[in-house]
């Protein structure tokens, strides 16, 4: 059974906020030398993603307010499905130049939704 969208869209507020709280005054260097880091944003990144996923699949209107959903949704399958070949260079990317933008799409939707 699906869950609401509110719980998707709390997800993925709480993800990029962690996301962006674990990385805060980190840059590229200590990013890739730390693999618990790289790790831990691995993995909430394809929470982000697959919390997009059940968005698109049961509540896909909601996509429409976030862009770049179907790529964020691609990037969530690199990571679980091709593992061995993740770019640090691009995660590191995503968090400094895509994540922040998403985090604020997001908190837009919860507060539309609140209204």
């Amino acid at each position: 059974m699906p869950r609401s969208i509110e719980l998707y869209l709390s997800d993925l507020l709480q993800a990029s906020d962690d996301i962006l709280e674990f990385t805060r005054g980190v840059d590229y260097a200590g990013y890739e030398s730390n693999r618990l880091l790289r790790a831990g944003v691995e993995r909430l990144f394809t929470i982000i993603g697959e919390a997009m996923r059940q968005l698109d699949q049961h509540h896909p209107a909601y996509l429409h307010g976030i862009i770049e959903a179907r790529k964020i949704i691609d990037f969530r399958n690199i990571l679980v499905h091709q593992y061995a070949t993740v770019d640090d260079e691009e995660v590191w990317s995503a968090v400094q130049s895509k994540l922040p933008l998403l985090r604020n799409q997001v908190a837009e939707l919860i507060q539309a939704g609140k209204r």
